[in-house]
Protein backbone atom coordinates (compact mmCIF):
# COMPACT_ATOMS: atom_id res chain seq x y z
CA UNK A 1 0.00 0.00 0.00
CA UNK A 2 1.77 3.63 -1.22
CA UNK A 3 1.95 6.01 1.73
CA UNK A 4 -0.10 8.95 1.29
CA UNK A 5 2.17 11.87 0.46
CA UNK A 6 3.66 13.95 3.57
CA UNK A 7 0.92 17.54 3.79
CA UNK A 8 2.47 20.70 2.71
CA UNK A 9 1.89 23.92 3.73
CA UNK A 10 -0.65 25.85 1.88
CA UNK A 11 1.69 28.94 0.03
CA UNK A 12 1.15 32.18 1.45
CA UNK A 13 -0.65 33.46 -1.89
CA UNK A 14 -3.27 30.41 -1.15
CA UNK A 15 -4.09 31.83 2.57
CA UNK A 16 -5.37 34.79 4.53
CA UNK A 17 -5.32 36.50 7.42
CA UNK A 18 -7.43 35.07 9.85
CA UNK A 19 -9.46 36.45 12.76
CA UNK A 20 -7.14 35.60 15.28
CA UNK A 21 -4.50 37.47 13.85
CA UNK A 22 -6.96 40.62 13.64
CA UNK A 23 -8.10 39.97 17.37
CA UNK A 24 -4.45 39.99 18.22
CA UNK A 25 -3.47 42.89 16.41
CA UNK A 26 -6.42 45.28 17.78
CA UNK A 27 -5.01 43.64 21.58
CA UNK A 28 -1.81 45.87 19.92
CA UNK A 29 -3.40 48.78 19.33
CA UNK A 30 -6.18 49.52 22.37
CA UNK A 31 -3.11 49.17 24.36
CA UNK A 32 -0.78 51.62 21.70
CA UNK A 33 1.77 48.57 22.01
CA UNK A 34 3.83 50.07 18.39
CA UNK A 35 6.21 47.49 19.18
CA UNK A 36 4.02 44.78 19.32
CA UNK A 37 1.88 45.93 16.22
CA UNK A 38 4.98 46.63 13.76
CA UNK A 39 6.76 42.94 15.36
CA UNK A 40 3.12 41.05 14.08
CA UNK A 41 3.07 42.73 10.81
CA UNK A 42 6.87 42.20 10.35
CA UNK A 43 6.08 38.44 11.43
CA UNK A 44 3.38 38.33 8.24
CA UNK A 45 5.48 39.08 6.30
CA UNK A 46 8.59 36.55 7.15
CA UNK A 47 5.66 34.18 6.66
CA UNK A 48 5.26 35.11 2.97
CA UNK A 49 2.59 37.26 3.54
CA UNK A 50 3.10 40.47 1.12
CA UNK A 51 2.97 44.13 1.78
CA UNK A 52 -0.13 44.92 0.02
CA UNK A 53 -2.05 41.12 1.97
CA UNK A 54 -0.72 42.70 5.50
CA UNK A 55 -1.85 46.65 5.19
CA UNK A 56 -5.64 45.62 3.41
CA UNK A 57 -6.56 42.34 5.08
CA UNK A 58 -5.46 43.77 8.46
CA UNK A 59 -4.64 47.34 9.11
CA UNK A 60 -7.53 48.36 6.89
CA UNK A 61 -9.98 45.62 8.31
CA UNK A 62 -8.34 46.67 12.07
CA UNK A 63 -9.15 50.57 11.16
CA UNK A 64 -12.82 50.10 10.03
CA UNK A 65 -13.12 47.95 13.72
CA UNK A 66 -11.61 51.33 15.49
CA UNK A 67 -13.70 53.35 13.66
CA UNK A 68 -17.12 51.79 15.03
CA UNK A 69 -15.70 51.31 18.38
CA UNK A 70 -15.53 55.10 18.29
CA UNK A 71 -18.42 55.66 16.97
CA UNK A 72 -20.38 53.18 19.40
CA UNK A 73 -18.82 54.67 22.31
CA UNK A 74 -16.66 51.93 23.37
CA UNK A 75 -13.39 53.74 22.43
CA UNK A 76 -12.72 57.26 23.11
CA UNK A 77 -11.16 60.07 20.87
CA UNK A 78 -7.93 59.49 22.53
CA UNK A 79 -8.02 55.56 21.97
CA UNK A 80 -8.93 55.91 18.13
CA UNK A 81 -6.06 58.88 17.93
CA UNK A 82 -3.95 56.69 19.73
CA UNK A 83 -4.43 53.27 17.52
CA UNK A 84 -4.76 55.21 14.70
CA UNK A 85 -0.76 56.46 15.19
CA UNK A 86 0.20 52.78 15.85
CA UNK A 87 -1.18 51.79 12.28
CA UNK A 88 0.67 54.69 10.78
CA UNK A 89 3.47 53.10 12.42
CA UNK A 90 2.81 50.21 11.15
CA UNK A 91 2.55 50.84 7.29
CA UNK A 92 6.19 53.29 8.11
CA UNK A 93 7.76 49.95 8.86
CA UNK A 94 6.32 48.02 6.58
CA UNK A 95 6.60 50.79 3.49
CA UNK A 96 10.55 50.52 4.57
CA UNK A 97 11.03 47.11 3.77
CA UNK A 98 9.87 48.04 -0.13
CA UNK A 99 12.51 47.96 -2.76
CA UNK A 100 13.38 51.44 -5.11
CA UNK A 101 11.01 51.95 -7.84
CA UNK A 102 10.49 49.93 -11.37
CA UNK A 103 7.47 51.53 -13.05
CA UNK A 104 5.83 55.10 -13.40
CA UNK A 105 5.52 58.14 -11.17
CA UNK A 106 2.32 58.88 -9.34
CA UNK A 107 0.59 61.52 -6.84
CA UNK A 108 -1.11 60.81 -3.83
CA UNK A 109 -3.29 63.57 -2.25
CA UNK A 110 -6.54 63.69 0.12
CA UNK A 111 -8.87 66.03 -0.97
CA UNK A 112 -8.56 69.57 0.59
CA UNK A 113 -11.07 69.46 4.14
CA UNK A 114 -10.24 65.64 4.09
CA UNK A 115 -8.29 65.05 7.23
CA UNK A 116 -8.70 60.86 7.00
CA UNK A 117 -5.20 59.97 5.85
CA UNK A 118 -4.57 56.57 6.87
CA UNK A 119 -6.81 54.44 4.12
CA UNK A 120 -4.33 57.00 1.73
CA UNK A 121 -1.14 56.00 3.62
CA UNK A 122 -2.17 52.39 2.75
CA UNK A 123 -2.34 52.46 -0.93
CA UNK A 124 0.42 54.93 -1.39
CA UNK A 125 2.46 51.39 0.23
CA UNK A 126 0.41 49.07 -1.80
CA UNK A 127 0.83 51.18 -4.87
CA UNK A 128 4.85 51.56 -3.88
CA UNK A 129 5.03 47.99 -3.58
CA UNK A 130 3.73 47.45 -6.68
CA UNK A 131 6.82 48.78 -7.90
CA UNK A 132 5.37 52.78 -8.96
CA UNK A 133 7.39 55.63 -7.62
CA UNK A 134 4.86 57.34 -5.26
CA UNK A 135 4.53 61.00 -4.05
CA UNK A 136 2.37 61.20 -1.14
CA UNK A 137 0.87 64.91 -0.71
CA UNK A 138 -0.96 63.95 2.81
CA UNK A 139 -4.14 65.15 4.20
CA UNK A 140 -6.40 67.99 2.95
CA UNK A 141 -4.27 69.16 -0.15
CA UNK A 142 -5.39 72.48 -1.80
CA UNK A 143 -6.76 72.22 -5.66
CA UNK A 144 -3.98 74.92 -6.45
CA UNK A 145 -1.14 73.76 -4.84
CA UNK A 146 -2.02 70.28 -6.24
CA UNK A 147 -2.07 71.81 -9.50
CA UNK A 148 1.14 73.72 -8.85
CA UNK A 149 2.91 70.49 -8.08
CA UNK A 150 1.83 68.46 -11.18
CA UNK A 151 2.85 70.96 -13.60
CA UNK A 152 6.03 70.83 -12.15
CA UNK A 153 6.26 67.26 -11.30
CA UNK A 154 4.55 65.58 -14.54
CA UNK A 155 3.06 62.56 -13.08
CA UNK A 156 1.22 59.15 -14.27
CA UNK A 157 -1.53 59.63 -12.96
CA UNK A 158 -3.27 61.22 -9.41
CA UNK A 159 -5.09 59.32 -7.03
CA UNK A 160 -7.74 60.67 -4.87
CA UNK A 161 -8.79 60.10 -1.59
CA UNK A 162 -12.09 61.10 -0.29
CA UNK A 163 -13.83 59.61 2.43
CA UNK A 164 -16.56 62.21 3.39
CA UNK A 165 -19.50 62.82 0.66
CA UNK A 166 -19.68 66.53 1.90
CA UNK A 167 -16.05 66.90 0.52
CA UNK A 168 -17.27 65.93 -3.37
CA UNK A 169 -17.72 69.23 -4.60
CA UNK A 170 -13.49 69.96 -3.74
CA UNK A 171 -12.86 66.49 -5.59
CA UNK A 172 -14.65 67.50 -8.10
CA UNK A 173 -12.72 70.50 -8.52
CA UNK A 174 -9.37 68.78 -8.05
CA UNK A 175 -10.26 66.46 -10.63
CA UNK A 176 -10.95 69.19 -12.91
CA UNK A 177 -7.58 70.79 -12.11
CA UNK A 178 -5.96 67.81 -12.93
CA UNK A 179 -7.24 66.63 -16.38
CA UNK A 180 -6.47 70.61 -17.10
CA UNK A 181 -3.21 69.58 -16.18
CA UNK A 182 -2.99 66.57 -18.28
CA UNK A 183 -3.00 64.14 -15.66
CA UNK A 184 -5.50 61.39 -15.12
CA UNK A 185 -7.01 61.39 -11.64
CA UNK A 186 -8.23 57.65 -10.26
CA UNK A 187 -10.16 58.48 -7.32
CA UNK A 188 -10.90 56.11 -4.18
CA UNK A 189 -12.70 56.35 -1.06
CA UNK A 190 -16.77 56.16 0.12
CA UNK A 191 -17.00 59.79 -0.51
CA UNK A 192 -17.31 59.18 -3.89
CA UNK A 193 -20.33 57.38 -2.92
CA UNK A 194 -21.98 53.64 -3.60
CA UNK A 195 -19.48 51.83 -5.64
CA UNK A 196 -17.93 55.07 -6.48
CA UNK A 197 -20.78 56.13 -8.44
CA UNK A 198 -20.19 59.94 -8.63
CA UNK A 199 -16.17 59.29 -9.91
CA UNK A 200 -16.58 59.38 -13.18
CA UNK A 201 -19.24 61.62 -12.99
CA UNK A 202 -17.17 64.09 -12.28
CA UNK A 203 -14.45 63.29 -14.64
CA UNK A 204 -12.17 60.46 -13.06
CA UNK A 205 -10.73 58.23 -14.94
CA UNK A 206 -11.55 55.26 -12.69
CA UNK A 207 -12.92 54.63 -8.90
CA UNK A 208 -11.99 51.41 -6.64
CA UNK A 209 -12.89 50.38 -3.86
CA UNK A 210 -9.36 49.45 -2.38
CA UNK A 211 -5.67 49.57 -2.55
CA UNK A 212 -5.47 46.58 -4.46
CA UNK A 213 -8.28 47.83 -7.15
CA UNK A 214 -5.50 51.27 -7.57
CA UNK A 215 -3.05 48.75 -8.44
CA UNK A 216 -4.66 47.18 -10.77
CA UNK A 217 -6.94 50.50 -12.21
CA UNK A 218 -2.78 51.44 -12.86
CA UNK A 219 -2.47 48.95 -15.49
CA UNK A 220 -5.14 50.29 -17.58
CA UNK A 221 -4.73 52.31 -20.47
CA UNK A 222 -5.29 56.56 -19.02
CA UNK A 223 -4.93 57.89 -22.39
CA UNK A 224 -9.17 58.81 -22.30
CA UNK A 225 -7.78 60.99 -19.26
CA UNK A 226 -5.23 62.70 -20.60
CA UNK A 227 -7.62 63.83 -23.80
CA UNK A 228 -10.75 64.51 -22.27
CA UNK A 229 -12.35 62.35 -23.66
CA UNK A 230 -15.26 60.83 -21.58
CA UNK A 231 -13.80 58.43 -18.93
CA UNK A 232 -14.34 54.79 -18.67
CA UNK A 233 -17.69 53.30 -16.62
CA UNK A 234 -16.72 53.07 -12.80
CA UNK A 235 -15.59 50.11 -11.50
CA UNK A 236 -17.39 48.02 -9.35
CA UNK A 237 -16.30 47.73 -5.89
CA UNK A 238 -14.41 43.99 -5.25
CA UNK A 239 -14.73 42.01 -2.73
CA UNK A 240 -12.65 42.44 0.65
CA UNK A 241 -11.67 46.27 0.24
CA UNK A 242 -10.04 47.97 2.30
CA UNK A 243 -11.47 51.48 1.61
CA UNK A 244 -8.83 53.02 -0.56
CA UNK A 245 -7.66 56.49 -0.96
CA UNK A 246 -7.77 55.41 -5.01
Amino acid sequence: MTPPPPDRPTPAAERRIGPDTLVAYLDHLDAADRAGAVTLARGLLADGFSVADVLVDLVAVAQREVGRRWLTGSWSIAQEHAATHVSEQVVDALGATVGPPRRGHVVMACVEGEWHALAARIVTEVVRAAGWRVTFLGASVPARHLVSYLHQTGPDAVLLSCVQPNRLVRAARMVEASRAAGVPVLAGGPGFGPDGRWATAIGAAGWGASARDAVELLERPLSAAHTGAPPPPARRRVRGGAAPAA
